[in-house]
């Protein structure tokens, strides 16, 4: 639903990725050097000078590289995309940055967008038996085979999951403090998923807690994919549980929200009574294409307009909406209303040192359209912004 603002400070963006790199060094089974130099060449923007670090020898635990590139072959994509150059040759240096893009990179980037449709096609029955994203799949799939079908899966991805293992990082108590760094620097205090809840990161003496992390891709189908810090979503445990082994394609965090494409209206009876609070048995939040902002003739547009009703249907967005927020959603538009334009200005009028115009005082009544630019630092907030924008009027203001 939004947008997900990533490390415009590079000095916190060359934080993290230090911090990365010990996190994952000698855990994925590539050499300390191959990772290093993998991710600072997939990030020269970040990296406007290099750290003054010193790469030590590969931690303990690490597996030999020419181990794991004999094991990775029986992945035919996974193999061409980390070992051959853009003409299909074998070349020592291709992994390097290859790597780091894996590692890295956006999950939308060409080269790993061929990747994961290549990996999907070769393991087509395997993906199927833990992505349960149509009905067909559940039909065509008996319990007997279902549960055979994984069992295979974790025979055949046991290498990988061994290589990418995203469970030791997290399950490792000095490691584990990447994790809170991480999803700090993000700088995003709500679930990009639904804007609905809090993810914020507290860590004090005696208490901590963090958001839950959603792989974008799961790692149950995608496990090269399972240490990726670009496959990692800050997500509330609600948006999480939603999504689980689901694979369709929604609107990925890290490069697009929903925007004014997609925004949330009002539907309800034709007369002023939720207004004043006095029924709601009607009352309905709705999020669809808004018709007034776009045309949706590119094909662009469409593509995103497809991502966001399979998010607002995977994540129910109408349905938790309508469940959760009637009440405040009611507020907004009774303060919308009785305070009218006519109302503001004449206040504007009357204390002009206090207020220099109307819009200012809309946004004391709803405080949360303050952080509406970009809606990560307060949940609700682009409900709020979209019902007071685009929301569908039933008084006239004129």
């Amino acid at each position: 639903m939004i947008k997900i603002s990533v490390y415009e400070d590079v000095d916190c963006a060359k934080k993290v990725y230090l911090a990365y790199y010990n996190m994952i060094s000698g855990k994925i089974g590539f050499s300390d050097e191959t990772v290093w130099k993998a991710i600072k060449d997939n990030f020269q923007e970040e990296y406007k000078k290099d750290l003054p670090i010193s790469i030590n020898s590969p931690n303990q635990g690490s597996i030999n590289e020419t181990e794991v590139r004999t094991k990775i072959k029986q992945y035919k994509s996974l193999y061409d995309f980390l070992y051959k150059d853009e003409k299909g040759n074998e070349h020592e240096k291709v992994i390097e940055k290859k790597l780091g893009l894996l590692l890295c990179g956006y999950m939308d980037d060409k080269r790993l967008k061929d990747l994961i449709i290549r990996f999907q096609n070769e393991n087509k029955g395997i993906k199927e038996s833990v992505c349960y994203g149509n009905d067909n799949t559940k039909k065509n799939l008996s319990s007997v085979n279902r549960k055979q079908a994984v069992t295979n899966k974790d025979d055949k991805f046991t290498e990988l999951k061994g290589i990418f293992c995203y469970d030791k990082i997290v399950n490792t108590k000095s490691k584990r403090e990447f994790i809170y760094d991480f999803i700090s620097s993000l700088n995003t205090q709500t679930c990009p998923y639904c804007n609905r809840n809090y993810i914020t990161v507290v860590e004090v003496k005696d208490f901590k807690t963090r958001p839950q992390l959603d792989h974008f891709y799961c790692k149950s189908a995608y496990p090269f994919l399972a240490v990726s810090m670009r496959n990692l979503i800050p997500s509330c445990s609600v948006c999480n549980l939603a999504k689980h082994y689901k694979d369709l394609e929604i609107l990925y965090p890290y490069k697009e929200g929903a925007g004014d494409d997609f925004v949330f209206t009002i539907e309800s009876q034709k007369d002023i009574s939720y207004i004043l609070n006095l029924d709601n048995t009607n009352f309905r939040i709705r999020i669809n294409e808004n018709m007034r902002h776009t045309s949706f003739e590119e094909d662009g547009e469409r593509e995103h307009l497809k991502r966001c009703r399979e998010s607002k249907k995977m994540f129910g967005w109408d349905e938790t909406y309508t469940a959760s927020c009637k009440k405040y959603a009611q507020s907004v538009l009774h303060n919308y209303y009785v305070f009218n334009k006519t109302y503001r200005d004449c206040i504007v009028n009357a204390m002009p040192s206090v207020f220099h115009n109307s819009e200012e005082i809309v946004q004391l009544l709803n405080p949360k359209l303050r952080y509406s630019e970009d809606y990560n630092d307060e949940p609700l907030s682009k409900l709020t912004r979209d019902i007071i924008e685009w929301g569908i009027p039933i008084l006239d203001e004129d």
